[in-house]
């Protein structure tokens, strides 16, 4: 199965997931960009925090509905609905929509950014048509091929962090930075999209019921790591080994469990599923139970 994939080229998603990244405490490598937008996205994380928003979710509704809502205080009650239920209060609203809307002005030439995010988007895109098909085959064949969405939007934004994405379960989208060149030749950027869309049916219960739903997002984005890397070495893409494992924690900013040994352990997860071949879902609750010493 080959996700069919709808692409999208976003200013609004590229400014909020800009925002989040200095938030995140991520380097910015555009210092004009991280001038506009470091301020702003630190003191809307403080009022989503001092409103009760959890900063992960939070942030995710704003990327992924942005571009759909450019309007701020649309935004800002849409996901407060999402977050909290009932009206978003007006003080509350006032405060989140304005730096909102600090954010969504981090730009000059509107529509010069709209021509540059759109020639950034085609790398990527005729990457992902030449190899894209035979690398999720190959994901399906070494897992099962319902982990894999039948169709997701892909919102291609800036690169501010120079190479980074994450997933949308909730919306069945992923975010990815729209770099013109792969930040390594080791792991191509069609390789990092492959591994994001791989996250998206996780959510489902027939994968995810035997796991603590708190720990799935980081849970996920650990078990697809191996499982991509084998899909993209059966295509000729990667190689599956712990100094890969590595550079794919480090570059696509895994946030993983302080363990020395994390690369061994995931392969030694990876060799034990392919050589059993368990439902996907008790192979993520093993490894949950590995990372957690359940």
């Amino acid at each position: 199965m080959n996700p069919q994939l709808t692409w999208h080229a976003s200013l609004p998603a590229s400014r909020l997931h800009a925002a989040w990244a200095a938030a995140a405490g991520r380097a910015i490598v555009d210092p004009t960009l991280r001038e506009r937008v470091a301020q702003p996205g630190l003191a809307l994380a403080r009022e989503m925090a001092a409103c009760g928003w959890p900063a992960e979710a939070a942030w995710t509704h704003l990327v992924a509905l942005s571009p759909g809502v450019p309007n701020p205080r649309e935004l800002t009650e849409l996901v407060w609905r999402k977050l909290r239920g009932g009206s978003c209060p007006n003080e509350a609203a006032v405060a989140i929509s304005g730096h909102l809307r600090a954010i969504l002005a981090a730009g000059d030439d509107e529509a010069q950014s709209a021509r540059q995010l759109e020639l950034r988007t085609r790398p990527l895109r005729q990457q992902w048509e030449a190899r894209g098909p035979g690398l999720m085959r190959a994901l399906a064949d070494f897992t099962e091929p319902d982990l894999l969405v039948e169709r997701a939007d892909v919102l291609v934004v800036s690169p501010a962090t120079g190479g980074d994405g994450r997933a949308h379960a909730l919306y069945n989208s992923v975010r990815i930075e729209g770099l013109l060149a792969n930040a390594d030749p080791r792991l191509p950027e069609v390789v990092r999209l492959g591994w994001l869309l791989a996250q998206l049916n996780l959510e489902l219960p027939i994968f995810s019921e035997q796991v603590d739903q708190r720990r799935l997002p980081r849970l996920g984005e650990l078990a697809t790591l191996p499982a991509i890397l084998r899909a993209a070495e059966e295509v000729e893409l990667a190689r599956l080994d712990a100094a890969t494992v590595q550079l794919a924690l480090d570059s696509w900013h895994i946030t993983a469990p302080p363990l020395a040994e994390l690369p061994a352990l995931l392969l030694s997860w990876w060799s034990t599923y392919q050589a059993g071949r368990p439902r996907w879902a008790i192979a993520l609750r093993a490894l949950d139970q590995m990372l957690t010493g359940g």
